[in-house]
Formats: structure tokens, sequence, C-alpha cells
């Protein structure tokens, strides 16, 4: 199955929902991060949370959503945009040396903040306390509190022994109230989200078209009516981050005259990796001279 993301309303909850199956994204940035299974799992944990919020954006607006836990964790950041594009880091790439379970990885605290922007100014910016020590549930979490927006995320992962191919799935859901919403009957909706036969759906690879409306259907009681949906499809989601060479260039600005100098005379290459995809850039000793050109 493809990936994809998916939005739409539940009519009978007055909420608004997404839902993603995002295998193949997230799998690419755990594999140019090199991630260790711990490490790995819990980033894609973190890009398939952070897509779900895709849909709440417009525009150019991005989310930038930061994780610090004290914890072995340490601290993860995602960013997302309005297109379902999606890039992120972990600081610690190897926590299966540095801890014996995900759930010890957390700490005992953490905050999360989240920044929405465009490409020309900061829209909102916000940091809470992340309570939960789970990523999904500290961001769902954080709009109830911070956003007062009643909101309910969940992610299934699974993973396999390849280093190749080490995601075999990545898919979530989120519901959010409307303005007007019946909070009772929400409530209802997202105890259901945590019942064992939705969690069982969510962790099984879509077969069939239908999969996203059999996890929208399980959210009411089979009495229940008014259970009408709309649902729209979002841009296929994708991990892809925007640095290059030129924007990297910029980086080596912050070095001083005299280690430009010493670089360039001894012909060192510098390079400067990315921290949203680990992509290396090199520069020369031309380039070198360029800055010098610019600092003299």
């Amino acid at each position: 199955m493809n990936d994809f993301l998916y939005r739409g309303i539940v009519e009978g909850l007055n909420a608004r929902f997404s839902a993603v199956h995002a295998t193949k994204a997230v799998e690419t940035g755990i594999i140019k991060h090199n991630c260790d299974p711990v490490s790995g799992l819990l980033l894609c944990r973190a890009l398939g949370t952070g897509l779900l919020i895709s849909p709440l954006l417009q525009d150019d607006h991005r989310f930038t959503i930061s994780w610090q836990y004290d914890g072995p964790i340490g601290k993860m950041v995602v960013d997302v945009g309005a297109n379902s594009d999606v890039r992120g880091l972990i600081t610690n790439t190897n926590l299966a040396t540095a801890t014996a379970s995900v759930a010890q990885a957390y700490g005992e605290n953490g905050q999360i903040s989240v920044v929405r922007s465009s490409s020309k100014i900061l829209i909102s910016s916000s940091t809470t306390e992340a309570q939960l020590l789970e990523l999904s549930d500290d961001l769902g979490f954080f709009f109830s509190t911070s956003e007062q927006v009643e909101t309910e995320l969940t992610v299934a992962t699974n993973f396999r022994p390849d280093p190749e191919n080490p995601v075999s799935l990545c898919q979530g859901f989120l519901l959010q109230a409307l303005p007007g919403c019946d909070l009772e009957k929400l409530d209802r909706a997202r105890q259901r989200m945590k019942s064992a036969a939705f969690r069982d759906l969510l962790d099984t690879a879509p077969e069939l078209d239908n999969h996203v409306e059999k996890l929208i259907q399980l959210l009411f009681d089979e009495d229940e009516s008014n259970q009408e949906y709309s649902i729209h499809s979002c841009p296929t989601p994708v991990f892809q981050c925007n640095c290059s060479k030129e924007k990297t260039f910029g980086a080596l600005r912050t070095l001083n005259l005299e280690e430009l100098i010493e670089s360039r005379d001894k012909k060192e290459e510098i390079a400067v990796s990315c921290h949203f995809c680990s992509t290396r850039y090199s520069f020369d000793h031309n380039d070198l001279q360029i800055l010098i050109d610019e600092k003299s």
C-alpha cells in the first residue's frame, strides 16, 4: 500500500480528523539518520505524529515541533508543511546502548514546544510541560491545554530486522474538536481510539481502500445516529528537506578569518552536515577564499 494522508470532518462529533499511512516516508528519514532500532522507532513515531497535524496548516505555513526530555532521548524535532512534507531529527541515534526500553528513554520530565510559521513571519510559538512522556500523547496534551482545542492522537509503528527496509508500518489517527463540539461525545470517541479493536486496525497495514472509513466507524457505537463524515485526500507524505549547499555555505560565515585562512592554506575541506537529513556538504579552498574575501 502506498503512503497516504486524509483529512475530514466527522459530522456526528463535530470534530475533524486526519489519518496517515507513512511507512515509506518515515523509513526514508530513519535510513538517512542511520538510527538504531530504538532511536528509529521513536523518530518514526515523531514523524508520523508531525504528519497528522499537517492538514491543520494552510498555504506555506509550517509546524516545528520540539520535544525535550531529561532521559536518554534528549531532543527530537519535527518540521512539517501543509504539503505533507516532513523532516526531523533525534539527537541520540544510538539509544539502544543507553536505555533498556523505549519507555525508559523518556526519563521523568519533558517539555514540548510548537512553532507555527510561514516563509515570511513567525505566526505563533508556545511551550508546555510534556507530562505524559510519549510523543503523540504529549502533542495532544499541548493542543488541549495551550491551544484549548481538545485533541487525541495515536501512532502505530512496527519494525523488522532489515537495515535497508526497517519500517514495516507507520500509521496514525488524529481527532480534534471543532467549535461547538459535543465534548461528551468526543470523549467517548477518544476512549474508543484506545480500544483493542481500534488499536488492532491501526496496527494493521491497509489492504483495502476503506481502511480509514473503518477507523472512523469504530469511533461510534453501532446504534449511534448521525455517523456521517466527509473525507478528502491530502498530498502524499514525503520525507523532504529544504537544505542545499548554498544555504549551508552561510553556516561557514560563523568561522573567524584566522580559521578560514588556515584551512585554505592547508587546502583542507570543511564539511557540514544537515541536522534534519544528514546530507553532507563539502567546501574546498576555493569556497573558503570567497569567505575570506568577504571578511577581509
